[in-house]
């Protein structure tokens, strides 16, 4: 409640001056009347009865005190006076968390400084660093609310100095309407110092061979992210809490030049990548997992692929064209790029061109679990064979939201009837927090069709239990 007060003026003079006094109370000795407690007078407006609720609350020996603009509006001569009770507090060992916008208060009462903007924390540091040489451009321009900590007990220095995650926009504080437009309104890449996960877009649907619109999929799975929350009670992991997830924006790409393209994409990648971040692509459409498969075998060599699609991938070339959306894995598997005897498709179905599509599959490296399958089998059933057939190898998993059936992923190129569920495509993935999960990719998402963001709210949700799944937990291959 006090850190949400109004900062009305005080009006009173004896009113400040009551709140002086009321902290000889907090002395060894001294004490609140238990009752009655005397009523606030009837002249205080509703910020000055917030103001006696402050002295009270310091009347009480509280071990964490929270002003909001303390000397706004006083007289010059009260503000020394306010001034000394809270550097006497400090010396006392008292934490202070002070929100104010006068810069000079801030150098000479306070030790830490987090200058905020828009919700999010731009910057933070020490009095000295933070006000003498402001490194963010927000921070620089001092607009927004400082946030002041003053006489920090050893505790809470030691919590703010540690290296803890940056998660989402509290939506009790911003609603979710609003704030950043990140992914999950995360932060993005330039405002923490390290990125464990990396959330990037690349808006590219230049190789789709029936309907266009994926370039859009990045920024709807985005805008369909804002409900996810911190706390996964099914993985029962806070991926958010035990590892840095950022947004790391788009990868700019040529839409006219398919090469070109993937050569963009592939350098834009490697940069994040060889950052020490494991990257979650969301595109556009599977052209896109060539040029990221490549970074991976870069950095961990052949790959377990497991491919979740309505559609095998591993066709040659589509009106000459080698690498196109429905390419991507035969390119992969002619380059060693993924690993033969660990790589699997899951979700496969719909009418093929000939029957060697499916034995020139097999030759290229991959076992298929079909929609059809999964009838016999289930969920389960599917999960313990991706199991058996991954191991403990390096893997990517990447995902065309299709393998959805189109009653739960309507919005995306080249619909399929009878796909999996989203609880199926959901528990699936969660199983994958026992592998050694290095990347993935979600793609073909195209909002032109989609309704009441049905498919970008599936395809969010799956970003979300693979974040999950790359959390670190004790006992697990990346824990």
């Amino acid at each position: 409640m006090l850190a949400t007060m109004s900062s009305g003026a005080l009006g009173q003079p004896d009113v400040v001056i009551s709140m002086l006094k009321l902290t000889s109370l907090a002395q060894p000795g001294s004490g609140w009347p238990t009752s009655p407690r005397p009523p606030y007078p009837a002249h205080l407006s509703g910020g000055q009865q917030q103001r006696v609720a402050i002295a009270r609350a310091m009347a009480m020996e509280p071990r964490l005190m929270l002003f909001d603009e303390p000397t706004s509006a006083l007289d010059p001569e009260l503000v020394g006076e306010v001034l000394d009770v809270i550097k006497g507090l400090a010396a006392d060992g008292m934490t202070m968390i002070v929100v104010t916008h006068e810069i000079g208060f801030a150098r000479e009462v306070c030790d830490r400084v987090v200058f905020m903007d828009g919700g999010v924390i731009v910057e933070q540091g020490t009095a000295a660093d933070v006000l003498t040489n402001p490194q963010h451009a927000r921070t620089k321009t001092f607009s927004g609310f400082w946030f002041l900590v003053s006489g920090f007990s050893r505790r809470c220095s030691e919590l703010m100095a540690a290296d803890t995650p940056r998660g989402p926009v509290d939506a009790t504080v911003i609603p979710r309407y609003g704030g950043p437009a990140t992914f999950a309104r995360l932060p993005r890449l330039d405002e923490v110092e390290r990125a464990d996960v990396a959330v990037v877009g690349v808006p590219f649907d230049s190789g789709v061979s029936y309907r266009p619109g994926a370039r859009f999929g990045p920024a709807h799975i985005r805008a369909s992210s804002k409900l996810l929350r911190t706390y996964n009670p099914v993985q029962d992991v806070e991926p958010f809490a035990v590892q840095q997830v950022v947004d790391a924006g788009d990868i700019a790409c040529n839409p006219f030049d398919i090469s070109e393209a993937v050569r963009q994409i592939e350098r834009g990648a490697r940069s994040i990548a060889h950052s020490g971040a494991r990257l979650l692509t969301i595109g556009g459409d599977h052209t896109i997992a060539l040029p990221l498969l490549r970074v991976m075998h870069e950095m961990h060599g052949p790959v377990a692929a497991v491919h979740f699609d309505a559609h095998l991938d591993t066709w040659d070339t589509y009106f000459g064209a080698p690498v196109t959306h429905g390419t991507p894995f035969r390119r992969a598997s002619e380059e060693g790029l993924i690993d033969k005897t660990g790589s699997i498709h899951v979700g496969i179905r719909g009418p093929l061109y000939t029957r060697e599509d499916l034995t020139d599959d097999q030759v290229l490296g991959f076992q298929v679990i079909a929609c059809h399958d999964m009838d016999d089998m289930g969920w389960r059933g599917a999960a313990e064979r991706i199991k058996a057939r991954v191991g403990d190898r390096p893997t990517y998993v990447s995902l065309d939201i299709d393998v959805l059936d189109p009653a739960f992923a309507p919005g995306t190129g080249t619909p399929e009837a009878g796909g999996l569920t989203s609880r199926e495509l959901l528990s699936l993935l969660r199983g994958f927090a026992d592998l050694n999960l290095v990347g993935a990719d979600i793609v073909e998402v195209a909002p032109a069709y989609d309704h009441a963001e049905v498919t970008g709210i599936a395809a969010s949700h799956a970003a979300y239990e693979l974040i999950s799944a790359m959390a670190p937990r004790k006992n697990s291959p990346g824990g």
